[in-house]
């Protein structure tokens, strides 16, 4: 744990080799790091296809990246030593003072010890070889009770007062999105719903048929706009959805910068996701939200800050932590009916 001393860390690293959500919900931990040590210099290792979630964050220095293909297979070993004989080579000419591993990876645990650092906390790769976990450090949230950045703050031995999720949105950004709604003809007051079908693993999706229904529903009742979201990968889910959908939903799935989603989640008056990136990036930009959870812990990931209404189901088996399960009674569960009356209580409050 960090404590109160006389000595100020000028130089310090935070790896966090996690998707989008992770990547989000680290930010918390760069506002306190600064708050307690205004004087440091803070520089934020992450892989490369999620670095714009640090653009223009003021508290952060530098934003190093590690190549993505780290997290694919089949890829070349000899490639893979080399360019983190590069990184590492790199990370040890800044001399940092304080490393902050926020994850349990292998490969972070590895670049922790490769920086040399005068200080790690966090899983770290130790010179016998080992991997150790510092005494303390709450590895599952879930099992504490707590949220996510509640354990990233506690684990660094900082307070949870006042934190909140930052992503900073700039100039280019808000033209994209005052361009992009200008093209479809959408005025400063209507409504404008965005829906999020996917999620990184499949025990996280409720079904898209049920976010059809929600999104024709509550175009009839509000003439809402809708705007599909989503990343590459959920592409053929959004086909399949518009397809069996009587409104016209505005389908920009992978067709976004991380940055853009941002912009265009910041505009709508409600979101409607299953619990992904997507949704702390909405709780990040204070847009209101209706999170539909199935296997993951509602404890450890419901969104942090901002508002929103939380929906998962009353089972024994929740929460499992399963990527895949063919009954996903958990998701199936939920009902169309509840959905809508989380959005229409959530509109209500905004009348």
């Amino acid at each position: 744990m960090l404590v109160e001393t006389d000595y100020n860390y000028k130089k310090v690293l935070i790896i966090q080799l996690q998707p989008i959500g992770d990547v989000v919900r680290a930010t918390p931990v760069v506002a306190k790091l600064q708050e307690r040590y205004p004087q440091s210099r803070i520089d934020f290792l992450i892989y490369d296809r999620y670095a714009e979630l640090l653009e223009g964050n003021p508290r952060v220095n530098e934003i190093i990246t590690l190549n993505g293909r780290f997290r694919q297979e089949n890829i070349n070993i000899n490639q893979i030593l080399e360019e983190l004989k590069e990184l590492a080579d790199r990370l040890q000419e800044k001399r940092f003072d304080l490393v902050v591993n926020l994850h349990d990876t292998t490969l972070s645990g590895i670049l922790a010890y490769l920086t040399k650092a005068k200080e790690i906390k966090g899983v770290v790769l130790n010179e016998f070889g080992h991997f150790t976990i510092p005494p303390g450090w709450i590895i599952n949230p879930h099992e504490s009770g707590l949220n996510l950045v509640e354990a990233y703050l506690r684990n660094v031995g900082l307070d949870t007062e006042g934190a909140n999720l930052e992503v900073y949105l700039e100039e280019e950004d808000l033209a994209f999105r005052d361009e992009f709604l200008r093209k479809e003809g959408i005025g400063e007051k209507e409504l404008l719903i965005g829906l999020n079908p996917g999620a990184a693993v499949y025990s996280k999706r409720w079904p898209k048929e049920g976010f059809a229904q929600v999104g024709d529903q509550l175009s009839r009742e509000y003439r809402a706009k809708l705007i599909l979201f989503g990343g590459p990968q959920d592409k053929g889910l959004a086909d399949e959805m518009v397809r069996v959908m009587e409104s016209t939903p505005i389908n920009l799935v992978g067709r976004t910068t991380l940055k853009g989603l941002a912009a265009l989640l910041e505009r709508c008056n409600l979101f409607i996701t299953n619990d992904s990136g997507p949704m702390h990036i909405a709780a990040a930009v204070n847009t209101p939200m209706v999170a539909i959870f199935g296997s993951s812990s509602l404890k450890a990931n419901s969104p942090y800050g901002g508002r929103y209404v939380t929906l998962q189901a009353d089972l024994p088996c929740v929460p499992c932590g399963r990527s895949y399960c063919e009954e996903l009674n958990c998701l199936k569960s939920i009902t169309v009916e509840e959905v809508l009356a989380s959005c229409r209580k959530i509109l209500k409050e905004d009348t």
